[in-house]
This record gives structure tokens, C-alpha cells and sequence, in this order.
């Protein structure tokens, strides 16, 4: 059963990438409330969070910092990104989202944990689909290594760019920039 949901959840996201890379993505641009969803999408990490004594934060929890941006494809990249984070960071580390305001059309969102980092001579791989850091959590299994690569194309459609900045031993930080709504 394990293996078969495995496999389901590999399709999709071979589905979804796919899908992505596509010239038919439509998106829906609405404005959104940054600080409350990813308040939301932490919320649903919470008990996996616990589980390893990792805290979780938004900073700052402004629910009046409005971006434009396509409310699903936002909430998988957050969910992606966090997953990740949970995973790479070791008992007692931290995990937040921080909103940044670059100028008065727009703001970085960052993710950064305290993890394990990815080694430099990686980092150039990390957004290709199935790579999986010399690093990777072995966990559940879950992990297909197509996470980032739907995030950066998802981030990509909205004219922006998935960043990313790591030190090994001290965490990674994840980042985009979306416009003011």
C-alpha cells in the first residue's frame, strides 16, 4: 500500500511538473495575504514540526502585506519549501517564513531553516528534477526530488526567481520575490 501511494504521488508530480513546463498554464492572479498563508501552510506542519522539537514562525505576521499571485501555486511552493526545511533540520532547529519589503512593489519571501545546508558543489543541481542532495534525509520514502523543480517553474510564472543560499552545518534560505498588490 505504501508503495503504491509512493507511486501515485510520483505520477502527480510528474503530472504537475509536466504540466508546468507546458505553454498552457493559466494562471490566477488574485491578491493575497502572504503572512496568513503561510501561517496557514505552517499550520499544517505543525504536528511533524513538534515531532522533531522544531519551532516554526512567520515574521512578521502582518496580515496586511497583500502580493499578487496565483493563491494554489503559492500554497504548493510554501507547502514544498517547508517540507523540505522540516525534513533537512535537525531536532531543536527552527523554520520561518520571512516577508521582506524590497521597495514599494515588492517583497521577498524567504524560507530558511537551520539545517543541514547543501554542499556547495550542489547547489547548482538542487532545482533538477529527481536530483536529491548527497545530503537527502532518508525518510519515509516521500521524497521524489521533483519538489524543487516545481517550485522554481511555478516561481517562474510569476516573473520572478527561486533563489537559494546555503551554508553547510547552518541551514538554507530559499527566496522569490512576488509584486505588491
Amino acid at each position: 500500500m505504501k508503495n503504491a501511494q509512493h507511486m501515485s504521488s510520483l505520477i502527480e508530480q510528474l503530472f504537475e511538473l509536466a504540466y508546468l513546463e507546458g505553454d498552457n498554464v493559466a494562471l490566477n492572479i488574485e491578491p493575497i495575504s502572504i503572512a496568513e498563508l503561510a501561517h496557514d501552510v505552517m499550520q499544517k506542519r505543525i504536528p511533524e514540526a513538534q515531532a522533531k522539537n522544531i519551532s516554526l514562525d512567520v515574521n512578521p505576521k502582518d496580515t496586511g502585506i497583500v502580493l499578487l499571485a496565483d493563491y494554489q501555486k503559492l500554497e504548493r511552493v510554501l507547502s514544498n519549501l517547508l517540507d523540505n526545511a522540516i525534513r533537512h533540520t535537525e531536532p531543536g532547529g527552527h523554520v520561518e517564513i520571512r516577508l521582506i519589503q524590497q521597495n514599494e512593489k515588492a517583497w521577498r519571501v524567504e524560507v530558511a531553516d537551520t539545517g543541514l545546508g547543501i554542499p556547495e558543489n550542489e547547489m547548482k543541481d538542487i532545482f533538477t528534477g529527481h536530483f536529491r542532495a548527497s545530503n537527502s534525509v532518508q525518510g519515509k520514502g516521500e521524497n521524489s526530488g521533483l519538489g524543487l523543480a516545481i517550485c522554481k517553474r511555478s516561481i517562474e510564472l510569476h516573473n520572478s526567481q527561486l533563489e537559494v543560499s546555503s551554508h553547510l552545518g547552518k541551514g538554507t534560505v530559499f527566496s522569490f520575490s512576488l509584486e505588491h498588490a
